[in-house]
């Protein structure tokens, strides 16, 4: 459910040029792709960049493939705040 919520699909040259992203989309060096449903608040976005660019050099990925990508931050928490608080508080008229 959180991936339905807080993940989208871009293109590989669209997460290439992006920021405070980190792909979903796990690719290996043989190019067999898997989707993880997390990431690690210590990695670095830019060495996913460097690793995606490296595998679009390779051939092992194309830049108009389609990948999984998340944001670093993490927005629902704060949906949900937001949520709570309309309910508090109510929506003005």
């Amino acid at each position: 459910m959180n991936l339905a919520i807080s993940a989208r699909r871009i293109k590989v040259k669209d997460f290439l040029s992006s920021k405070f992203l980190f792909p979903l989309t796990v690719i290996d060096e043989k190019g067999n792709q898997s989707i993880r449903t997390s990431f690690d608040v210590e990695e670095d976005d830019e060495e996913w960049r460097k690793l995606y660019r490296e595998y679009v050099g390779k051939g092992l990925i194309r830049e108009e493939d389609y990948i999984w990508v998340m944001w670093g931050v993490p927005v629902i928490p704060f949906f949900f705040l937001g949520y709570l608080i309309s309910l508090v508080i109510g929506f003005p008229i």
